[in-house]
């Protein structure tokens, strides 16, 4: 009925949701959600919101859960020219993925007893899957170094590669050009890698 699907860790902070009152707050019964968990997911909810522990664990599961959808998912052919005008298809993922970043030390059974309407408002404002990850790419890295800088546009281009709509594709590259302080084309350059396979998978995920 909301169109979304909130993901936590465990049976405690299933419960606690349910009691508060938020009916749809399903748990994969730890950190580790497989394709089953997710295709599951897709037929009731056109999005997913990973509400997990605000912890190492906790990320490294998000980083997962996104590895796990990009691999696993259905994906649509878009027919696109290439910059030379060749005809391809890309394939971009047909699941909306969000992140809630909790409060440091409180897990979402915690806050939803101390503030149920802090709650409501992080799901219903959760962040875009790429922004969550170019920010967890680019924290405590030095970000005038080459090499870093390289490392990083290899690790979340084939994520931003994922995003459907062409507008808000082109909206991530300009972001993260932005962000590193390198020319656009530059970006551009790390998407054509990430189509022809060439790219590392993303080494925290």
């Amino acid at each position: 009925e909301q169109g979304a699907a909130v993901l936590v860790e465990g049976y405690m902070d299933v419960i606690a949701a349910h009691q508060a009152g938020f009916a749809n707050v399903v748990s994969a019964m730890g950190t580790a959600l497989s394709e089953q968990q997710l295709r599951l997911l897709k037929r009731y909810a056109p999005s997913v919101v990973l509400a997990l522990d605000p912890d190492v664990a906790g990320d490294r599961a998000t980083l997962r859960s996104l590895s796990v959808a990009r691999e696993t998912l259905d994906r649509e052919s878009v027919p696109a020219f290439n910059p030379r005008g060749l005809l391809r298809n890309e394939g971009h993922l047909q699941l909306d993925i969000r992140v809630v970043t909790l409060p440091a030390g409180m897990d979402p059974d915690e806050l939803i007893a101390a503030d149920p309407e802090h709650w409501r408002a992080l799901t219903s404002d959760a962040q875009p899957i790429v922004d969550y990850v170019m920010d967890r790419f680019t924290v405590g890295r030095d970000l005038a170094d080459s090499k870093t800088k390289a490392e990083i546009i290899d690790d979340i281009m084939p994520i931003i590669a994922d995003v459907s709509h062409p507008a808000e594709r082109a909206d991530y590259q300009q972001k993260l050009a932005r962000l590193l302080r390198v020319d656009e084309r530059v970006i551009e350059s790390g998407r054509g890698r990430s189509r022809s396979g060439s790219a590392r998978p993303a080494r925290a995920a």
